[in-house]
């Protein structure tokens, strides 16, 4: 299993360059990565997708999930659950921050990873609800288009697959995509010294880093580049605690009324009410505990 480091080298390597090397069944293909105004093409031609597929009698997600709560198969509080999770870890992750006590984090971040693995399911049985609506009926074309556009046998680029070929190898590059678009591994990349030593010289003209223009930027450059603002002006503007700091992914997400701003000094105490709570309740908190 690959670890962060060694992901976010690759990603990195990828994204400068422009494209992902894929190896499926010993042949190796090239990936050449979507860039900015193409997209905002396929972007259209998806909406263009969607439209047709209404017309032609395929539900929307909001359709399939009103007749799966009919058939019992969903329901309204499973719906309901999703944006209660996503809201708590939320509140969580941030709360998790000002605890000092290493004993009372891990058992903070415990509660975190459980709230995650139960949305994690509910989102996995979701989407056998709404796997065949016409949503993802039109973002499976723009995917399908956008890459028998952009793979290719030749790291010339003047070879592409065949549809045969491309629908086989697809699954490797939508899992290349699904890497490429991970937030975590965008941030790790960006925060990488091979490419933020290199951004804070050239902060103030970032397209120089890439030569780029509208016309040319891949979506990944453009994302790296964004990240890599966020991580360095928070580094320049605010004072943080060293964990924070050193985690790209908390760098990121970091407030800085979170730590040590006059109006939120009661918030500690607040913790320590969830700390309890989560004490008196075997580990689980709820909405209503924040």
């Amino acid at each position: 299993m690959k670890n962060q480091e060694s992901i976010s080298a690759i990603l990195l390597l990828d994204i400068i360059r422009g494209y992902s090397k894929l190896t499926y069944k010993n042949n190796t293909y090239y990936f050449k990565h979507f860039q900015v105004f193409k997209s905002l093409e396929n972007a259209e031609f998806e909406l263009d997708s969607f439209n047709s597929a209404v017309k032609r009698g395929i539900k929307t997600e909001d359709q399939l999930i009103e007749l799966a709560i009919k058939r019992k198969s969903w329901s309204e509080k499973e719906e309901g659950e999703i944006k209660n999770l996503k809201w708590m870890i939320q509140k969580s992750e941030k709360a998790v921050l000002k605890i000092s006590d290493p004993t009372s984090k891990r058992a903070f971040e415990k509660s975190i990873e459980a709230q995650k693995q139960e949305l994690e399911e509910l989102e996995s049985k979701r989407f056998s609800v709404v796997s065949h609506s016409a949503e993802r009926f039109a973002e499976k074309r723009r995917l399908y288009s956008e890459a028998s556009q952009n793979v290719f046998r030749d790291e010339a680029m003047e070879d592409p697959l065949d549809q045969d070929d491309l629908f086989e190898v697809f699954p490797v590059i939508s899992q290349k995509i699904e890497e490429l678009n991970n937030s975590k591994n965008l941030l790790h990349a960006a925060y990488s010294p091979s490419f933020f030593d290199i951004y804070t010289i050239m902060y103030r003209s970032p397209h120089e880093i890439f030569k780029m223009n509208i016309f040319n930027v891949t979506i990944w450059q453009k994302k790296i580049l964004f990240y890599a603002s966020v991580l360095l002006n928070k580094l320049k503007n605010y004072d943080m605690p060293d964990e924070v700091r050193e985690d790209p992914v908390r760098l990121f997400e970091y407030r800085p009324q979170e730590d040590g701003s006059p109006q939120n000094k009661n918030v500690v105490h607040g913790v320590d009410d969830l700390r309890r709570k989560m004490a008196q309740k075997g580990g689980k908190l709820s909405a209503e505990d924040f």
